[in-house]
């Protein structure tokens, strides 16, 4: 089990619809994992916290900056999709 792994899941599932999709359609989570698992991801929900953690904290280049719409929203608890991408991958674990 690995950090590395986790890492290595998030990239995949946000670049690979198939895979993601596959995952999103089954309804029990012990068969998720077991499809994870299958692929060669190892790692625990703690180890995917510390790569959300991770993730959350670098910047992503793709919004640099808000624009005003989006600093409007800000108070009514905006997610960026980036943010919205990482909180998904949630469930599928």
């Amino acid at each position: 089990m690995s950090i590395e792994h986790a890492s290595s899941f998030f990239i995949r599932v946000s670049t690979d619809e198939k895979f993601r999709t596959q995952l999103e359609q089954i309804a029990r989570r012990k068969k998720r994992q077991q499809i994870i698992k299958a692929a060669g991801y190892e790692f625990t929900i703690e180890e995917w916290k510390i790569v959300k953690e991770e993730f959350l904290a670098v910047s992503d280049p793709n919004e640099a900056e808000l624009s005003d719409a989006e600093l409007s929203l800000i108070t009514g608890g905006y997610m960026s999709p980036y943010e919205r991408r990482l909180e998904s991958v949630d469930k599928l674990l």
